[in-house]
Order: structure tokens, then sequence, then C-alpha cells
């Protein structure tokens, strides 16, 4: 079996040490003594919050009492690859650990499901567009380096998506408030309209467009993400955006359940296709 990259490995392995002890029935204070570590380094490994070593690793397991050569080196490869470097960690100065964590869940999903309310979402922006839009958020400083590294970081995130064609569905939902924000002035606007109507050919890629009269109960009025993964090990994530570079994780089964239910019915508000792109060449008339 293929090993993921760093950011699936990282939760593999939290979840079988999470696993491993309950199984066990010991408490995080019966690791703490039977290994010899402080509590925080038992929790902050469990929780992923820091990468283990091989070392710390294999006494983990002795503790376990788990000696199948076969376990112990899938668990030893998860560690390896839970310590590689993402490649958007190079751009930790600019965004949070979280995000960063995003772009690695995000490489990996089989489904990517996203929803914004009030802007084009970032996969699908064109760079004139999110250089514009970054700029604009009263709370993010406007030095232009910074500016240009988050640009970077999303045009980066959408190359690595769409270089998956064939192995990623992306089923995309506009508000169709987002298509009418000028963001930019006309002619940024008129690229990114024009960039977004090719996007409709993109294999793999479903665009739906929420009309503004649409009848959705509990319409959201937040952004999130539901990523879905193609092995039966890696349940799905949903991440919440409230910035470009600020993001929530949700993991808990009932919730991501609800987002789930959610995206749906949003879908089924929406209108696709030809529809779809009926509306998009409405806005574009404004903006010729």
């Amino acid at each position: 079996m293929t090993t993921p990259g760093p950011t699936l490995s990282r939760r593999r392995l939290r979840a079988a040490l999470r696993r491993l002890r309950e199984e066990r029935q010991h408490t995080t204070e019966a690791v703490r003594k039977g290994v010899e570590w402080s509590l925080s380094k038992v929790t902050r490994i469990e929780a992923g919050s820091v990468t283990v070593s091989l070392a710390d690793l294999h006494m983990l397991l002795r503790f376990y009492g788990v000696d199948d050569p076969v376990e112990v080196a899938r668990l030893l490869d998860l560690a390896r690859s839970a310590r590689r470097r993402s490649w958007a960690a190079s751009y930790r100065e600019y965004v949070s650990s979280a995000y960063i964590d995003f772009m690695g869940y995000e490489d990996e999903a089989s489904v990517i499901k996203h929803f914004h309310p009030v802007v084009i979402p970032g996969l699908l922006q064109c760079r004139a567009y999110a250089d514009a839009l970054i700029r604009v958020l009263k709370t993010l400083s406007h030095d232009d380096i910074e500016v240009q590294a988050r640009v970077a970081l999303r045009m980066e995130r959408q190359m690595r998506v769409f270089a998956r064609s064939g192995d990623v569905e992306l089923k995309v939902i506009i508000d169709e408030l987002a298509l009418q924000r000028t963001i930019g002035g006309k002619v940024v606007m008129r690229e990114q309209l024009a960039h977004l109507s090719d996007m409709f050919d993109q294999p793999g890629v479903e665009i739906a467009v929420i009309p503004f009269d649409a009848d959705v109960p509990d319409r959201p009025t937040w952004s999130f993400s539901l990523l879905e993964f193609n092995s039966g090990e890696d349940s799905p994530v949903v991440y919440l955006e409230n910035l470009p570079s600020d993001v929530a994780l949700v993991e808990n089964d009932a919730e991501i359940e609800s987002y789930e239910t959610v995206f749906e019915n949003l879908w089924r508000a929406s209108v696709v296709g030809d529809k779809a792109r009926g509306r998009l060449a409405r806005w574009q008339l404004n903006y010729r």
C-alpha cells in the first residue's frame, strides 16, 4: 500500500496510536509513566501537534506490545512520511500551520466540495482577482511581499489540484452575488469571469451557481471545503475558511455529516450546466 503524504500520514499515525492506547485501556497518565515522558509529550504526539521520532515510536510500540513486523513497518513508514516537509511549508511565514495542513489534505482528496457565499472560490480565481482580493482584506497587512507570497501559494495550490485531473473531482458552488461583486475593478472582473467560463470545460470540475432568490434552509454565510478521500481508512474532513490564511479543521463525524447535508441542499438549489453558464454570461455583460 502506498504511504500517503505528510498530512494524511500524521493523521493516520495519531489515530493508530490513540487506538492502541484505548484498546489496551491505558490512560495517557499510564503511558507517561510507562515510557517515562512528560504528559504533555504524550498528549501532543497523540494529538498530532508534534511529529514523533522513530526512536520514540519504537518505545511506544514496545510499551503497547506491538511486535507484528508488518504493522511495525507500516507505522514506521507513516512516521517517516509525517516528518517530510510539505510543499506549502515554504509559505509558513505568511500562512498559519492549519492552512498548510489544509493544503496537505486537499492534495490527497479524491473529492473536493467547496462553497463560498461572498467571492469566487480560491481554486477558480485568476491571478489578478486573487491579488486584488487579498489586497482589499482589511485585516491583512498590505505588505507587497506578503501579498505576492499569498498569491503565489494560491496559484501553486491550483496547479497541484488540476495536475491531478482524473484523480480528483471538484464540485464548487458559487453564490450569484460573487459574480456581481466587483473585486479589483472592471478589467480584473472581466478577466476573472472569462477564466471562470473556461473552468466549466476543465475535466473533473462541476460548477454550480446558486441564485440570489434560492430558497435554502439555513443557508450558510461562511465558506467551507469538504474533502473526501478514496481510502476507507481516511474519513472526510471539513475546513472552515475565514481568511486566505486562516482555517479551522472539523473532524467530528456528526458535524461533517451536517456539512454534507448543507452542501447537498445548496447543490439542489443551484443551477448547473448551461443554466449556470447562462447566469455567468449575464454578469459578464456588465464588464464589457
